[in-house]
């Protein structure tokens, strides 16, 4: 009896088919659903992306305002940022508040983000401390120096050769930012009481009054000088080789304003009731005796050299109030929202 031999091949021919169309669609599928995925990749990285950026813009624009007294004529402005850029426009202005928007586009995404700035015509925070400064701190071969109240500074402390060295607040060193306000010189200039153009050296006696002085500023070698106002220079202020002086600032103006230096030096019986700003740096050396009720406010250091003794104490009563452009806590933020 024949055995009847069954015929697979075209069995097996449709297996393979088969396998061959369910791996080809597979594969597809594979290939859309990764092209698909990478595509989803990229739009998230984009859209990322152009937050961070479009953020970015707006902490730029927030350090521009920070320096401007009038934002009513401020215009649109593209810069860029880590290779890519972003667009400022304005939804609304006025001479002390302002809605910003900051857009940015990568990589196809666009991202828009709206905040609304204000003029805080508050304290600088610059103004919040015994000692304030972008620099260092250097207090060298001295013998009693107290400092009443708290200390940042851009820069380090450096203290050698003291013999007493009391603090009675908190010195935070290397802080990022620090940055003092700049003084308003056409502010200074409109309500000043006398205005040089050249140097000026203070007289003896009393004088009284806010001092505008387009050049050096000086007291040297005098007896009995008492100012009741404030001193503003465009260049330094010197005091020195004088015998009692004092400074009383009046309401809540500053007692020294100076675009360059103040070195106070080699005075007896030395006092000044009120705030020292300095876009230079404060130096204060060879007395036997030096008093301060406010603080000290500097962009370069604030040193203190050869003092037999010397104070500093904080006065929140002794914060100026107007006359700065700018520092941080100048600037206040409103609402903030994405733009959609």
């Amino acid at each position: 009896m024949k055995k009847r031999v069954r015929n697979n091949n075209g069995f097996s021919l449709l297996t393979v088919i088969f396998v061959m169309v369910v791996f080809a669609v597979a594969g597809v599928a594979v290939i859309s659903l990764i092209t698909g995925s990478a595509s989803m990749v990229v739009n998230e990285y984009g859209s990322q992306r152009a937050f961070a950026v479009a953020q970015g813009g707006l902490e730029y624009i927030a350090m521009q305002l920070d320096g401007d007294s009038d934002w009513s004529d401020n215009s649109a402005e593209t810069k860029s940022l880590g290779g890519d850029s972003f667009t400022i426009t304005y939804a609304d202005q006025s001479t002390n508040t302002a809605t910003v928007q900051s857009t940015a586009t990568v990589s196809g995404v666009t991202r828009t983000l709206q905040q609304e700035f204000s003029q805080g015509g508050g304290i600088s925070e610059a103004f919040l401390y015994a000692v304030y400064s972008e620099d260092d701190l250097r207090v060298q071969n001295s013998s009693n120096v107290t400092l009443d109240g708290n200390v940042v500074l851009g820069g380090e402390e450096d203290v050698s050769g003291v013999s007493n060295y009391d603090v009675t607040g908190t010195v935070v060193e290397n802080v990022a930012g620090v940055t003092v306000p700049t003084p308003d010189w056409d502010y200074w200039l409109s309500v000043a009481d006398l205005v040089r153009s050249g140097n000026y050296n203070f007289p003896g006696g009393t004088s009284s009054g806010i001092f505008y002085v387009n050049n050096h500023a000086r007291i040297r070698n005098r007896s009995n000088v008492t100012i009741n106002g404030t001193i503003v220079a465009r260049r330094n202020v010197v005091i020195r080789d004088n015998s009692n002086v004092t400074i009383n600032a009046q309401g809540s103006n500053p007692a020294i304003i100076a675009q360059g230096n103040v070195t106070l030096r080699n005075n007896s019986n030395f006092v000044i009731n009120g705030w020292i700003a300095s876009l230079g740096q404060i130096y204060i050396r060879d007395m036997s005796s030096a008093y301060f009720t406010g603080g000290l406010t500097s962009v370069d250091r604030t040193r203190i050299q050869n003092m037999s003794n010397v104070e500093v104490n904080y006065s929140a009563n002794k914060i100026p109030q107007t006359g700065f452009i700018g520092g941080t806590g100048g600037l206040v933020r409103g609402d903030w929202r994405e733009v959609y």
